[in-house]
């Protein structure tokens, strides 16, 4: 998995960075922070939705939701144009990617069922954290150098961010199922979460997010082997961010083992899901506070 190094001047203190390293542009400052802005907001009106069941807002928050990932996708493409390739290099890329792999499906899959409208919420605070995390490691655009001009490298990012995406609303599908089991057992008036799904079909949303993820980790992982071949010499060699990623991707294959095999469902299935992000987590950004990885690519 292609993992960031997690702010490497913070990572190596003796590493510093260049003068205006971190200082972002003032038209990728202006999306980023309009990105941050509206999800903030979407997120502040989401729990007034739930809380005070203000249902006539449901519209014009998904609006504020969608006008955040509007500013989102202008800072992506922003950096694209200029550093002329693909975000697949430093920790600011990979933060303001995955985080895009994440807003936009809850969006679109809020905008397309009224009965989702609530899951941007439980996805939201995930998407603030990684691009105040891409604001902290803003990296100046720079060419790619030899070892990231490789097609299987970009495959390889690509499906990181996109099990990343999928793991993520499949948390936030369980979070959303857990809040209405909860509330249903306890015979409490669901306000704003009447408006989700049925049980069983949330669990059924849960469990193809999941799937999603389990398959593009997969890909993923073989990717990357093929380029660590192309790079180091050798397809594996139990790196921790690779040990991690093989580890996240045997928890999600259990889950799914469970599900079809001894068919879980409902509150245990969703538990697990909502404890496995942990696993991923760790994987893209937190095995490089805890270990060094031939994935701190600071150096190539």
């Amino acid at each position: 998995m292609h993992s960031p190094s997690v702010c490497r001047s913070l990572q190596n203190p003796r590493r510093r960075p260049r003068e205006g390293a971190r200082k972002v542009s003032s038209s990728e400052a202006l999306f980023i922070w309009g990105a941050i802005v509206c999800y903030a907001a979407s997120t502040v009106v989401s729990l007034i939705l739930v809380i005070f069941q203000k249902d006539k807002w449901a519209r014009f928050n998904l609006w504020i939701a969608a006008a955040g990932v509007a500013f989102h996708l202008a800072a992506l493409v922003y950096r694209v144009g200029v550093t002329g390739h693909v975000p697949v290099k430093s920790d600011y890329e990979n933060a303001l990617t995955g985080s895009l792999f994440i807003s936009l499906p809850a969006v679109l899959i809020a905008a397309r069922s009224r009965k989702l409208l609530v899951l941007p919420l439980a996805v939201m605070p995930l998407v603030l954290f990684l691009l105040g995390f891409a604001l902290v490691c803003h990296e100046p655009g720079s060419p790619l150098t030899p070892p990231y001009k490789s097609t299987w490298l970009v495959v390889h990012v690509t499906f990181a961010q996109l099990s990343y995406g999928a793991y993520s609303l499949a948390f936030g599908a369980g979070v959303c199922h857990l809040l209405k089991e909860r509330r249903l057992r306890r015979g409490l008036d669901l306000g704003m979460l009447n408006r989700l799904p049925d049980l069983e079909d949330l669990d059924d949303v849960m469990f193809r997010f999941v799937l999603l993820g389990f398959v593009a980790s997969a890909l993923m992982i073989v990717a990357g082997a093929f380029w660590a071949d192309a790079l180091w010499g050798n397809y594996w060699s139990w790196d921790p961010v690779e040990t991690w990623s093989l580890l996240s991707w045997i928890v999600y294959g259990l889950i799914i083992h469970l599900r079809v095999v001894h068919n879980w469902r409902g509150k245990r299935i969703a538990r697990l899901v909502v404890f496995a992000i942990i696993f991923v987590l760790i994987s893209f950004w937190g095995v490089n506070f805890l270990a060094s990885t031939q994935h701190d690519f600071s150096a190539l």
